[in-house]
């Protein structure tokens, strides 16, 4: 699975979107899940365009695209044109897990 997500968005509510995912994933299929993160996969050295021809190679191996969906998600160009280039390459909707980031702001009533 690609995971898409904004570095904006906050690290813990991301972590815990990414968990929840996977024990569902876990559920489903009966294993975990492998996930294509940039934060552990992209190397930080490469220029951005060098990331740019590699984004449909890593789309295309992936048959997931999990979108940790946060309040800077659709600000965030690069998250835009993930999800834009999924489309594009011909993957289904159906292939697509949006999970909705908790807001650490919010608390019950």
């Amino acid at each position: 699975a690609y995971v898409s997500h904004s570095w904006a968005d906050d690290p813990e509510a991301k972590w815990e979107a990414l968990q929840r995912w996977r024990s569902h994933f876990e559920l489903q299929h009966g294993r975990p899940p492998r996930c294509w993160i940039d934060k552990f996969c992209a190397d930080a050295t490469v220029a951005v365009d060098e990331h740019l021809a590699a984004l449909a190679i890593n789309l295309v191996a992936s048959e997931r695209l999990v979108v940790l969906a946060g309040p800077t998600f659709v600000e965030r160009s690069w998250c835009l044109l993930e999800v834009w280039m999924w489309m594009q390459l011909g993957a289904s909707p159906d292939n697509v897990d949006v999970v909705v980031l908790s807001d650490p702001e919010v608390t019950a009533a």
